[in-house]
């Protein structure tokens, strides 16, 4: 949360969703899956240890630019002010269904001019 807040000029803040929770029982799940198959080979079972921690920094795919004290090149999700609030979008750089939901419900206004090219859509959008 630290290096997003960076990276986007804001305070740092807390994600809606459990990452440790989610990517520890993601690969406790894998684990176990693969400890099932090698006991149907072998006869013998597997001792499982799984860290919360562990899990959550093997996925963290950023964390080698911070290490390294190399620049970081990640697209980031913008934080907008909203009229409904604060909003954190996680999303494709282009953000297509993201933005074509915003308009449709008319949270934002589409930037672009009638008949612009794809370049500019995204550009502005």
């Amino acid at each position: 949360m630290h290096r997003l807040g960076e990276r986007n000029q804001t305070a740092p803040g807390d994600l809606s969703l459990s990452v440790a929770d989610t990517n520890a029982s993601l690969h406790g799940v894998i684990s176990v899956l693969a400890a099932l198959r090698l006991r149907d080979q072998t006869g013998v079972g597997q001792y499982i240890d799984m860290s919360m921690m562990d899990a959550t920094f093997a996925a963290d795919d950023r964390n080698h630019f911070e290490m390294e004290a190399h620049p970081d090149t990640i697209v980031v999700g913008p934080i907008l002010d909203l009229s409904c609030g604060r909003v954190f979008i996680a999303s494709d750089p282009e953000m297509k269904l993201v933005f074509k939901n915003l308009v449709k419900r008319g949270v934002i206004e589409d930037p672009t001019p009638p008949g612009a090219d794809l370049q500019t859509k995204i550009t502005r959008r």
